[in-house]
C-alpha cells in the first residue's frame, strides 16, 4: 500500500507541474491503443482486422494490463461486506453508463449520440466506406444492453454473495475467475471457492445470452468505441471541440476552460493532492492540534457508543452484542 501511495503522489507531483498552455494533448495519437496487436483493433478503421484473432474478453485482459479499466459490461468494485463491517467483499454488478439508449433510435438524444460518434470516428483514423452503418450497430447494440440493464434492475439485490465457482455455474462462458483477478492484479487474487457479491445475478445471465449472440465485429467496434468516448477529455482539441457539441445538445453544458479541466483532473486524486498541501503548507504546530481534536473526538464518540450500547438502546433476547 505505501509503495502504491508513492506512485500515486508522483503522478500528483507530474501533473501539478504541468501548466495549462503546456499540455501536449494535441500531439497524442491514439492509433496505437486502438490497435492492440495480435488481439486485434478497431475494426471500422482497421482494414486488417481479422474477426478469428478477436477475442473481447482477451481484449480487456491486455487494457488491464496496460493500466486501463472499463466497464464494458459488468462492473466490479470493493465494498463493505453487509454482514460484517471488518472485511470487504468484491461486488459484480451492471455497468454503469447513460440510458440514452432507452428512449429508442428515433429519440433526440439517441439521435445525437449517434451523430456524435459518426462526427469523431474520422477524427481518430480514416474510416471504411460502411462506418456509418457499423456504427448504427454499434447504437442498436447499446440500446440492447441498456434495455437488459434497465429491465433487471428492478430485482438487484444489494447482497447477494457466492463463491466465483457457483457465479461459473449459472454464467458458463465467461471465465469469472480470470476476469475477477485481471481486475484485482497484482493487489491480491482470488480462488474458485472465494466469495463475492453479485448483486443481479439475472442481468449476467441476459448479458452473456447478448454477448454469444451478437457478431464479434460489432463487439469490437463498441469496446473501442468505449475507449475513444472514455478518454475523450485528455485527447487533441478536435475531439474535445466534438464532444462539447455534443453536450451541449443533449445536456446544455456550457464549454469548460481548460484550466478548470485541469483542476478537475488533480482534484481526482484528492488524497494525494490534500497530502502535497499539508507538507508544505501547514506548520508542525497547527498539525498537532488537528491530532489532539481528532483523538479528542475519537474517545468521546467511544464514550457516547459505550453508554448507549447499556442505556436506552434495548437488546433483543439472546441477543450477543
Amino acid at each position: 500500500m505505501g509503495d502504491l501511495f508513492l506512485r500515486l503522489l508522483g503522478v500528483m507531483k507530474d501533473r501539478e507541474n504541468v501548466k495549462v498552455e503546456s499540455w501536449p494533448t494535441d500531439s497524442i495519437t491514439i492509433l496505437p491503443l486502438l490497435t492492440l496487436g495480435k488481439n486485434g483493433g478497431w475494426p471500422v478503421i482497421d482494414p486488417n482486422w481479422n474477426e478469428r484473432k478477436f477475442d473481447w474478453k482477451q481484449v480487456l485482459f491486455r487494457l488491464r494490463r496496460s493500466g486501463w479499466y472499463a466497464n464494458f459490461f459488468v462492473a466490479m468494485q470493493i465494498d463493505i461486506d453487509a454482514k460484517n463491517s471488518s472485511r470487504r467483499i468484491l461486488t459484480i454488478t451492471y455497468p454503469h453508463f447513460n440510458y440514452h439508449s432507452l428512449s429508442g433510435v428515433n429519440h433526440t438524444d439517441t439521435q445525437a449520440h449517434y451523430d456524435h460518434m459518426v462526427r469523431v470516428l474520422p477524427l481518430s483514423a480514416p474510416p471504411n466506406s460502411s462506418a456509418n452503418v457499423e456504427m448504427n450497430e454499434v447504437l442498436e447494440f447499446e440500446i440492447s444492453l441498456s434495455k437488459i440493464v434497465a429491465s433487471d434492475k428492478a430485482s438487484a439485490s444489494e447482497y447477494n454473495p457466492m463463491t466465483i465457482k457457483e457465479l461459473q455455474e449459472s454464467v458458463h462462458s465467461i471465465p469469472w475467475l480470470q476476469l475477477i483477478n485481471n481486475y484485482l492484479a497484482p493487489e491480491q487474487m482470488l480462488k474458485s471457492r472465494d466469495v463475492v457479491n453479485v448483486t443481479l445475478l439475472k442481468f449476467l445471465k441476459n448479458l452473456e445470452d447478448l454477448l454469444l449472440n451478437t457478431n464479434k465485429r460489432i463487439l469490437a467496434n463498441y469496446m473501442f468505441w468505449y475507449i475513444v468516448k472514455k478518454c475523450i477529455h485528455h485527447l487533441p482539441q478536435k475531439f474535445r471541440e466534438r464532444n462539447f457539441d455534443y453536450l451541449r445538445v443533449v445536456k446544455g453544458t456550457a464549454r469548460a476552460a481548460r484550466w478548470d479541466q485541469c483542476i478537475k483532473e488533480i482534484d481526482k486524486l484528492n488524497v494525494a493532492a490534500s497530502y502535497v498541501y499539508v507538507k508544505n503548507f501547514v506548520n508542525t504546530g497547527n498539525k498537532n492540534l488537528v491530532k489532539e481534536m481528532a483523538t479528542y473526538i475519537f474517545k468521546k464518540r467511544l464514550l457516547i457508543l459505550r453508554k448507549t450500547s447499556l442505556g436506552w438502546i434495548q437488546r433483543p433476547k439472546g441477543a450477543s452484542f
